[in-house]
């Protein structure tokens, strides 16, 4: 009588592990960028803390002078921050750095702009504080930067930056 021999094998067949890689490296690259978009959300969302609490300085500033450009010369040192601020007059983290950008007295406006610049130049968040302040703003180098943090376009300079607002 003749036996037939079953050779036992344990593992995976290459196509098998091929699936499964193929299968990992799509979950990725659909997880990834909503990952990264994540990321920036929430450093965006520090930094408007910090704008916001500049504003609150610097309306306080404005509403004790009278004046925005009065605010704007003692700079961030003569306001009254909750946080510190480095020698070159300016406060941020590892990912933005916040400063005092001037000071704008035209119609009817009595307001200083307070930047908070990315350091990797991808957008800067602009907001106002004093009489008749706008919104906050983004003004974007990178494509989508500012839409991706839930802005809407204002304008198109079609030049360095284009400007964004919150809806």
């Amino acid at each position: 009588m003749h036996r037939f021999s079953r050779i036992c094998s344990a593992g995976f067949t290459l196509i098998e592990l091929l699936v499964v890689v193929l299968i990992i490296g799509i979950l990725s690259a659909i997880a990834l960028p909503q990952y990264t978009k994540a990321v920036e959300k929430s450093r965006a969302a520090t930094a408007e803390a910090l704008l916001a609490s500049m504003r609150a300085a610097g309306e306080e500033c404005v509403l004790n002078t009278g004046n925005a450009s009065k605010c704007y010369e003692l700079g961030l040192d003569g306001l009254s921050l909750a946080f510190p601020v480095n020698s070159a007059g300016e406060n941020g983290n590892e990912y933005f750095q916040c400063r005092l950008g001037g000071y704008d007295m035209a119609n009817g406006k009595n307001v200083m702009l307070i930047y908070c610049n990315r350091k990797t130049d991808d957008y800067s968040l602009r907001m106002e504080a004093g009489t008749n302040a706008d919104v906050m703003a983004c003004m974007e180098k990178k494509y989508k930067a500012c839409r991706n943090l839930g802005f809407t376009e204002l304008v198109d300079d079609r030049g360095t930056y284009k400007l964004y607002a919150r809806p």
